[in-house]
């Protein structure tokens, strides 16, 4: 698990039992800026903090600034967390699956042409509404709490020097408690990248995605009915040319 590894470091610390997000160093939540393959996520959680957003089975790595941050991140005052997806193979298929009391995922990658072309699909969704319709009380089995996540990426090679990637990440959250008010949260982004390597000493990155993260609250008692649905919409375009002049 992406965020309750890095709860073990020092300076880090959860919010609370049940809720999402971490802090560092007596910062707030809100000030940590999480990048999801560059792409910044607003909700890092599934289910009240019970899953990150993050499919552990296809994150290549990570990386937390704490201080110190590169200017290139921007944005927040407290810590950013950089989390990298791992690409497709591009000479073989794989599948992995696993089955939980709680929540089930399925990933998949392989190459579309080989050592060419890769693509890699993981989802994850959970099992809870299954077991809440077994409880005798009709308050409790007319509940719903649950989620879902989807990553999709594809990578192009389009020389040695030359890449290009596309990603895709959806997810969604849901929890009512019988008929009263239902809560819902929703993610979706997209992004394009070019990593182009110019020469020994000058290479190049370009990052355009779209972001859209949607809550809301829907009122559903009789003649006190009501839906609210704030959003927050990002889309950027980021360039980043580096120059080393020697190793050193």
């Amino acid at each position: 698990d992406v965020v309750r590894s890095i709860l073990a470091l020092p300076g880090v610390s959860t919010i609370g039992e049940g809720a999402s997000g971490f802090n560092v160093r007596g910062g707030n939540v809100d000030q940590n800026l999480v990048l999801f393959d560059g792409v910044p996520l607003y909700n890092t959680s599934h289910l009240f903090g019970f899953f990150t957003a993050f499919n552990s089975n296809i994150v290549s790595d990570l990386s937390l600034y704490k201080g110190g941050i590169p200017a290139n991140y921007g944005g927040r005052t407290s810590s950013v967390l950089d989390v990298r997806l791992k690409e497709g193979s591009y000479e073989k298929w794989n599948f992995q699956a696993g089955v939980g009391p709680l929540s089930s995922n399925v990933v998949i990658d392989g190459p579309l042409k080989k050592n060419k072309t890769s693509i890699l699909l993981g989802f994850r969704a959970s099992l809870s509404d299954f077991y809440l319709k077994y409880f005798p009380s009709p308050t409790v089995s007319k509940s719903k709490a649950n989620f879902f996540d989807l990553n999709l990426k594809i990578t192009h090679q389009v020389n040695a020097k030359n890449k290009l990637t596309f990603s895709y990440y959806q997810s969604g959250d849901q929890f009512k408690f019988g008929a009263d008010t239902s809560y819902f949260w929703k993610t979706q982004t997209a992004s394009f990248k070019f990593n182009s390597i110019i020469n020994d000493k000058l290479s190049n990155n370009l990052l355009i995605f779209n972001s859209n993260y949607q809550y809301g609250i829907e009122g559903n008692k009789e003649n006190l009915g009501f839906t609210w649905t704030p959003s927050i919409q990002q889309t950027s375009i980021k360039d980043e040319l580096t120059y080393e002049p020697s190793s050193q």
